[in-house]
């Protein structure tokens, strides 16, 4: 299975015993809008895996049997990512209270592995804010800061069930009088494809006090 783009493999496995198995040249594989692949086809070998609610499940060589079988692999990840900030509301001209920490968790509800995993978070605001700090779990992946109030982090891969947080610290050094917020917009995405893409996005305001 490759890519939205058809320029890298995704997916790869092998499926068969140890006899003849046939998929009729490759014409019966067909997949659904959640990304899941189906492949139908023959099979001589005793020892073709199948479900335990297998109609039949072993093919008797002794007697030139013949199976047929339909196997669904199933490629999608569900991806999600939320976020929070603490403290809320901050106060400029105060070093004490005029910074805010955002705290992103992107998990893969699966099933598959999911591959070119990017998260982004965009800081907008009326403020003069500047990023002081930003940490992640490196051993998934790396993080940048772009130098204009935005994070973009990649991480290679993300297995199924795991969850990893990504923290930024951010400074509001100005705020216009009356005060304003301070904006968090977060995206998460991969290669694979997401049945459920409402929770691919998450956006959290913080409140910025002028005095």
């Amino acid at each position: 299975v490759l890519n939205k783009k058809g320029s890298a493999l995704v997916y790869s496995t092998f499926l068969g015993g140890s006899d003849d198995d046939d998929n009729a040249g490759g014409n019966v594989i067909a997949v659904n809008r959640l990304g899941d692949v189906y492949l139908t086809g023959t099979t001589f070998s005793p020892d073709f895996p199948v479900t335990g609610t297998a109609l039949d499940r072993q093919c008797d060589p002794p007697n030139n049997c013949i199976d047929a079988f339909v196997t669904k692999f199933n490629i999608a990840a569900d991806l999600a990512v939320t976020q929070g900030d603490a403290p809320d509301p901050i106060t400029v001209g105060n070093n004490a209270t005029n910074t805010v920490n955002y705290t992103l968790n992107v998990t893969n509800y699966g099933p598959a592995l999911a591959t070119d995993v990017q998260v982004t978070d965009k800081l907008t605001s009326k403020a003069k804010t500047k990023i002081l700090s930003l940490t992640y779990d490196t051993g998934l992946g790396s993080c940048s800061d772009n130098g204009s109030n935005a994070v973009v982090c990649y991480f290679p891969s993300l297995a199924s069930g795991v969850t990893t947080q990504i923290r930024v610290r951010v400074r509001a050094k100005t705020a216009p009088p009356g005060g304003t917020v301070i904006l968090s917009e977060a995206k998460v995405s991969a290669n694979e494809l997401d049945p459920n893409p409402t929770n691919n996005h998450a956006k959290e305001k913080t409140t910025v006090l002028d005095h």
